[in-house]
């Protein structure tokens, strides 16, 4: 057998076969065509075994097609440094020019003679190119549905990813998932591709549980004594009793009775935990079985719901679960592997650590969902603003990152477009009437808020609209993501052709000695740009101030590390906040020195490089100096705060007559603005001076060399 002088893919049966379907030929067809047997040609369409390269060769001239001779040239195409991707891959090309240019790139590096000013550019390149090539690589992204408990969300995404049941004939299809008025998801959900139906489930630690169990009874025995509820949330406080057997329903004694039963809150929740036999609730993972007897999406509303109740007896409680179907969720988008994920419900702040995950996450397309008769409401209005306010792409393009990631999804029910009225006071005639005259109102309401952006806006009725055009709505903001990328590696390439053709010309040589000196004498005459605002707390009280007051409790009772409320996930947002005002001022700064070098027609040979440098700085360098900025302040007080006794004092206070949230308000102001803290303000400008200096200042002195 001859040697490959190319690496096969490991799809490569499954590719042949597609090739050969295609063209409409069987496979006696292509074998004939071969002058080999037709179970040769099976056995390489299946895998069995591995052809030579003049088979693959005599395969694809067989299949006659120009897509099979396209095949056949990728497989001997040869990739020096990235890793070659399936032929499939919709960016395959711009990864192939990306690959050729990162051997450029070697190439001038090995050159001693090079300048430094040369390799730091060559550096620069570099980097800028890998980065659209990690994001290309991957096909992998995220449609996340996020919104107020009730807004509609777990309807769009049945609806969407064709989970519905019809049960009765006549009657609306049912979703495979929960829905009801709101409080019904206890935890995030996924949907994604999978072998098979089945529900996977990550559960909470069981030190987590006992957490929440004792919440739980605290609020439970507070409330036998007091007149004010505390406890957990509802959907938790569901699920905690069905796992306990205590309901009404049940043959055992309700939590009240158990409650009454005992002497002090130890005992009850010492009671109340043995009734949970976390022990035996160990299973991660149930699949459909056809022999159940039922449709397969009867099994998954019947599991979801025991499991999202608390009743499963192998489960215990959810932290994510995750639904897999044999097939793709959103089935017009082909391209990409997608989950499509139903977060859980905004109850209070909006500004969560998984919310804020998704939001700047630049592989994800965020669906802001809004009730159509409040719509933008508060809490998308407050995402809105945090993307504004903390998101430094902002500044690279103030539109760019808003209309690529993120969408207000406004989601009417029944009538509702219809009950719209014009200035004379008509009734919209059609539901696109309705819609239009709604998305007028969601623009205004987004000026008064200072919203400057075109965020786009789209209507989904459930019960009604067609899915598919969403569907279709999110394959084209996915398109433009990746297409942004296809274009950082062109433009990239540009300047390293530039680079290259011109190394050994004076005035290129010039102009970038030129073009160095300038950035330099800025560098010099700017050195204390960076303006910090230590305040960081800010956020974090005005969220204490406003947030529903068993939130803030429960917030207290664990130190401030929880998810509806997490202390260090505002320390850190404020920290970013502080960060982008630095960038964008600094940005505001420098840009005029980029707009007369490039207004100078004597530097015209280095404009390539000083357009590749600011893209740098505004899409990369200024954005890891807010992230990182986010990390030290979510961080940097933590080990002050985790176990002091402000906590207690605070949960302590709920329940006694006071205005709770502003008793809490103001302990917390008054211990950050204690001198005894002063020593974290110090070293927290100190840690943010330090990130400035190497995610900014040090890119920027390098090209100044």
């Amino acid at each position: 057998m001859s040697k490959l002088s190319f690496a096969l893919p490991a799809n490569l049966s499954e590719s042949l076969s597609e090739l050969r379907k295609s063209a409409g030929l069987k496979q006696s067809d292509v074998a004939k065509k071969m002058g080999v047997d037709t179970s040769r040609v099976s056995r390489i369409e299946t895998g069995e075994i591995t052809p030579t390269e003049s088979e693959v060769l005599s395969y694809c001239n067989a299949v006659g097609t120009s897509e099979s001779n396209n095949y056949f040239n990728f497989l001997k195409q040869d990739w020096g440094i990235l890793r070659k991707p399936l032929y499939n891959h919709p960016e395959r090309d711009s990864l192939y020019l990306a690959d050729e240019y990162l051997q450029y790139l070697n190439l001038f590096r090995e050159d001693d003679d090079h300048p430094k000013l040369l390799l730091s550019e060559a550096a620069m390149h570099e980097v800028a190119i890998r980065q659209a090539v990690e994001y290309l690589e991957s096909t992998k992204h995220t449609v996340a549905y996020i919104g107020d408990i009730g807004v509609g969300k777990t309807s769009a995404i049945c609806k969407q990813t064709e989970l519905l049941l019809t049960k009765h004939s006549g009657k609306p299809n049912e979703s495979v998932f929960e829905v009801s008025g709101g409080r019904t998801t206890v935890c995030e959900v996924r949907v994604l591709k999978g072998l098979e139906y089945a529900i996977h489930v990550e559960p909470l630690l069981d030190s987590e549980v006992y957490k929440l169990a004792n919440d739980f009874c605290a609020g439970f025995k507070d409330s036998v004594n007091t007149s004010e509820q505390r406890g957990v949330s509802e959907e938790i406080a569901r699920v905690l009793r069905n796992m306990s057997g205590l309901t009404s329903k049940k043959e055992k004694m309700t939590v009240k009775e158990l409650a009454e039963s005992c002497s002090n809150l130890d005992e009850l929740c010492s009671e109340f935990n043995t009734y949970l036999s976390l022990s035996s609730r160990t299973c991660r993972k149930i699949a459909y079985d056809a022999s159940s007897g039922i449709s397969a999406l009867e099994w998954l509303q019947e599991n979801f719901k025991e499991i999202n109740n608390g009743r499963h007896p192998d489960f215990s409680i959810p932290r994510r679960i995750d639904v897999t179907v044999p097939y793709r969720p959103l089935k017009n988008i082909v391209n990409y592997e997608l989950e499509i994920v139903d977060t859980k419900g905004i109850d209070g702040t909006s500004i969560r650590q998984d919310l804020v995950s998704f939001l700047g996450d630049a592989r994800t397309i965020s669906l802001l969902c809004t009730p159509f008769n409040q719509a933008p409401d508060p809490s998308v209005q407050a995402l809105i603003k945090y993307v504004s306010e903390t998101n430094p792409s902002q500044y690279a393009n103030p539109s760019q990152y808003a209309n690529d990631n993120l969408c207000i999804l406004v989601l009417p029910r029944a009538d509702d477009a219809l009950s719209m009225k014009d200035d004379t006071g008509e009734n919209a005639e059609s539901d696109k009437e309705g819609y239009r005259m709604k998305q007028e109102q969601v623009k205004s309401a987004l000026q008064n808020i200072g919203v400057r952006e075109e965020l786009p806006i789209y209507f989904f009725n459930s019960r009604s609209d067609d899915p598919n055009a969403l569907s279709e709505y999110i394959g084209k903001q996915i398109k433009r993501l990746r297409t942004s990328k296809q274009e950082q590696i062109k433009n990239v390439s540009k300047a390293i052709d530039h680079l290259i053709d011109n190394t050994e010309k004076v005035l290129f040589q010039n102009s970038k000695k030129e073009v160095s000196k300038r950035l330099k004498d800025f560098m010099s005459d700017n050195s204390n740009l960076l303006d910090y605002d230590e305040r960081i707390h800010r956020s974090f009280l005005s969220v204490i101030r406003n947030s529903n007051a068993r939130t803030v409790w429960a917030s207290m009772r664990r130190n401030g590390d929880w998810g509806n409320l997490d202390i260090y996930l505002m320390l850190g947002i404020g920290a970013r906040e502080s960060a982008s005002k630095c960038a964008k001022k600094f940005r505001k700064e420098i840009s005029p020195l980029f707009k007369d070098i490039l207004e100078d027609r004597e530097l015209g040979s280095a404009h390539q490089f000083v357009e590749q440098l600011r893209k740098n700085l505004e899409s990369d360098w200024l954005q890891k100096f807010v992230i990182s900025s986010q990390q030290i302040g979510s961080q940097l007080f933590r080990p002050v705060l985790e176990n002091n006794s402000i906590w207690p004092k605070c949960s302590d206070l709920y329940g006694q007559g006071l205005p709770f949230r502003e008793e809490v308000h103001d302990n917390f102001a008054k211990w950050f603005k204690d001198s005894n803290q002063q020593h974290l303000y110090d070293l927290l400008k100190t840690r943010i001076a330090e990130s400035w200096q190497s995610e900014v200042l040090d890119q920027l002195n390098k090209l100044t060399e």
